[in-house]
């Protein structure tokens, strides 16, 4: 799978510890990444997501 989906799942499954992702589009973002993290057909394990923002902390 290619697109950002499949090369999100690329970077979490080769254990990268910390991913920046700059976007206009924080909300979507975070959806995107949430719904990698949790989908067992693209990763064995199920991850937890952590979010920062500047405003937010």
């Amino acid at each position: 799978m290619r697109g950002f989906r499949g090369d999100l799942a690329q970077l979490l499954k080769a254990r990268f510890p910390v991913l920046y992702i700059e976007s206009y589009e924080e909300q979507r973002v975070v959806a995107e990444v949430s719904a990698v993290a949790r989908d067992a057909a693209l990763l064995r394990t199920p991850r937890t997501v952590w979010t920062w923002s500047a405003t937010g902390g």
